[in-house]
């Protein structure tokens, strides 16, 4: 069913949990009630939203890379170190390694 009135607060980190290293991320609430057709207020399949937030943690990953590009000279790619290693490139492992407790370098 179509609904409107969707609500979500947004909140920047920029660091990691463990550790204090940098990691500028951004996470997302959304509210789970939405206004149907009729202008009844319903809930939200929670499961619907809780399976798609790979999907849009990807686009939002994507979307701040390539805003980001288009307002400075960096360019983004993928490092070997797992699934999610989008980083800047240009930058050798010495440089993470001297602000990251992860890195082991």
């Amino acid at each position: 069913m179509p609904g409107r009135g969707a609500i979500a607060a947004a909140f920047d980190h920029f660091d990691t949990r463990a550790g204090g290293d940098p990691n500028l991320h951004t996470h997302l609430v959304i509210a789970n009630k939405v206004q149907g057709p009729d202008g009844q207020w319903r809930a939200v399949d929670g499961q619907v939203l809780h399976q798609a937030a790979v999907a849009c943690s990807e686009i939002y990953d994507t979307t701040f890379a390539d805003l980001l590009a288009t307002r400075l000279p960096v360019r983004f790619g993928y490092r070997d170190r797992g699934p999610r290693a989008y980083e800047l490139d240009g930058i050798g492992d010495d440089l993470p390694g001297a602000f990251s407790a992860f890195m082991g370098v």
